[in-house]
């Protein structure tokens, strides 16, 4: 699916939730258990308007892909870490 199709589709959903929080992620994705409460406590602060988890890969397998996707990701989180958080 293209880039533009998505966000119509995450535009309609949006127009049409009736909850105060939505959540948005991957169809392949797994869900910790503890999910929406992790989530949603961040926002009794009314300076916060977004909130995401942290992707973790896994794999039962050894696969290639797996195992480079799974590095991307742990660097990806290290830069992370190194940026200061942004304040207004």
């Amino acid at each position: 699916m293209n880039e533009k199709a998505n966000l119509q589709r995450y535009n309609r959903a949006v127009e049409s939730a009736t909850s105060e929080i939505l959540v948005f992620s991957d169809a392949n994705t797994l869900l910790n258990i503890d999910l929406l409460k992790c989530l949603t406590r961040h926002y009794t602060d009314n300076k916060i308007g977004a909130v995401s988890g942290e992707k973790i890969v896994s794999s039962d397998d050894n696969e290639g892909d797996v195992k480079s996707e799974g590095l991307y990701w742990k660097y990806e989180s290290f830069l992370k870490k190194l940026i200061p958080t942004v304040t207004q």
